[in-house]
């Protein structure tokens, strides 16, 4: 073989070994959904959004989703759920939400994601006293946070990690995966609560073991959810290299032959 030729299989063999390591190095993720609220308002058939009683209490403004208006004092508050599980049956997947609070007071909103059963299986939340907290994870909260952040939670096989701007914070087995999720405040499940909610004679809800009070307020920059790849076997970019430099050393063999 001529210096010309094997110079060409030489530089197509480190090439394709270049593409071998970068797509082995990469777990492969499609995005499923993704929304950063860049429309006027929410999409009806996506979310669904429940004032609660709440007064303008959900709004789209400068592609934030915006639930309450600080300093206001009602008995509930709004609440935002997607209208059909945004998450896949099946496989690994992740959830992302870029979010801030706008105000912090005593009594507390945040986002809660939920198994098929509307068991809690991880959240963010905060109040006055409280401080940001994230569910389940000893050492988070303790002090009042309005900046944004990007929670992410991660399931893989029976595995759900939870990771706030890129550093895991924690992780734990679960039993059932998640299947959704509401932010804001719901009343779902209240008349659970010891004692129930107050009505009145007409059956209208006019107290609740919380009591009526200033809200905290909460805004979603994005909501993001991928399907996650498998990852790179190990020892895979071990081989690809190890391949380069066998071709390349062969390559030098030749040339001195």
């Amino acid at each position: 073989m001529n210096a010309a030729r094997r110079g060409s299989h030489f530089r197509c063999l480190i090439s394709l070994a270049m593409l071998l390591a970068i797509a082995a190095g990469r777990a492969r993720a499609t995005e499923l959904f993704f929304d950063d609220f860049s429309g006027s308002g929410l999409d009806p058939a996506v979310w669904s959004a429940n004032a609660n009683g709440y007064p303008n209490g959900i709004a789209v403004n400068a592609s934030w989703l915006e639930l309450g208006v600080p300093g206001t004092s009602t008995l509930d508050f709004p609440y935002v759920t997607p209208v059909g599980s945004l998450f896949p049956a099946a496989g690994d997947f992740a959830f992302e939400v870029r979010f801030r609070y706008t105000s912090v007071a005593g009594k507390g909103v945040g986002l809660v994601v939920l198994d098929g059963s509307n068991n809690d299986l991880g959240g963010f939340w905060q109040d006055v006293t409280a401080g940001l907290t994230y569910t389940g994870y000893a050492g988070t909260g303790g002090s009042v946070d309005t900046s944004a952040h990007l929670v992410r939670w991660e399931l893989v096989g029976n595995e759900l990690r939870t990771r706030v701007d890129g550093s895991l914070i924690g992780s734990q087995t679960i039993a059932s995966r998640p299947a959704s999720f509401w932010v804001g405040h719901p009343t779902i499940g209240q008349t659970l609560e010891v004692g129930g909610p107050v009505v009145d004679a007409n059956g209208t809800v006019v107290d609740r073991w919380w009591g009526t009070g200033v809200w905290t307020t909460l805004a979603l920059d994005s909501v993001r959810v991928e399907s996650l790849g498998v990852p790179e076997p190990a020892g895979v970019g071990t081989v690809v290299l190890a391949l380069a430099a066998a071709g390349a050393a062969g390559f030098g063999r030749r040339r001195r032959g």
